[in-house]
């Protein structure tokens, strides 16, 4: 079925959505089972500050109906996954080739089995799972895992166009963390090389971050401007307002008079 124009579904939201999107498969209640089994394909597509040229997908789902006299939760014994690929994604100066997204739900655990985002040689990996709450209200506190790859042999090529702003050179990132009762856990290490922005250019670049009920430790972070020029901090920083920090920078750099070293607490 041709969906009307998404503009006119989204009119009222703060921020509608325009293009066309067409569903085709089966849906029905049999022995007081829904059955789904639907294709969706859309495109191009456009939002605030964004287009996605083409979207496709599959959404499979059952889910026994509960009588009208016993009332569940939405998820209860809803059984669902869904894949989706995109194509051509713009948002403001940046671009992605493409993205594919798998996940699925039994009740109320709902995992994340991949996502995968490319731009050339570039790969970015988020995988997870959540608990769906009861109550909505209660979504900040539930229970949840993320796990997130970073593969840049050339942040540049996010950049759609020239800015002043982009940043060339490689990055590497990798990060698990835990949710639960609204707090993290979790650990964070970031490599990168020959990063340059504007005037600057870093030659190498590592950090490494632990984070224990919601505050985070930067066990290390050193960034190497040449063989002589240098920045090296540590500190510890609260994720949960009013975000409170205290660490130590240390800093060797040339000027044009001469080598300086500052040190300073912040």
């Amino acid at each position: 079925a041709l969906l009307p124009d998404l503009h006119s579904i989204t009119a009222a939201f703060p921020q509608p959505i325009t293009g066309a999107a067409t569903i085709a498969g089966r849906a029905e209640i049999s022995s007081g089972t829904l059955q789904a089994n639907l294709n969706f394909n859309g495109g191009p597509i456009g939002f605030t500050q964004g287009t996605l040229e083409q979207i496709s997908g599959l959404l499979k789902a059952t889910k026994k109906m509960p009588a009208a006299a016993k009332p569940l939760p939405y998820f209860a014994d809803l059984v669902s996954e869904v894949h989706a690929d995109l194509t051509n994604l713009h948002f403001q100066n940046y671009a992605l080739d493409s993205a594919q997204v798998d996940l699925h739900n039994n009740n109320d655990l709902a995992t994340l089995d991949r996502a995968i985002a490319t731009r050339k040689q570039n790969v970015l990996t988020v995988s997870g799972e959540y608990r769906l709450p009861e109550d909505l209200a209660n979504a900040r506190t539930q229970p949840g895992r993320a796990k997130i790859s970073l593969g840049a042999p050339q942040l540049a090529d996010y950049w759609a166009r020239d800015d002043q702003n982009k940043i060339s050179g490689s990055l590497e990132l990798s990060g698990d963390v835990d949710f639960k009762n609204g707090k993290a856990d979790g650990a964070l290490q970031i490599v990168g090389a020959q990063l340059r922005v504007q005037n600057l250019t870093i030659a190498q670049a590592n950090a490494q971050a632990a984070i224990v009920q919601n505050v985070l430790y930067l066990n290390d972070l050193s960034a190497s401007l040449n063989e002589h020029d240098f920045v090296a901090a540590h500190g510890v920083a609260s994720l949960a307002k009013p975000f409170r920090y205290e660490g130590k920078l240390s800093a060797n750099i040339a000027d044009q008079i001469g080598r300086a070293s500052c040190r300073e607490r912040v």
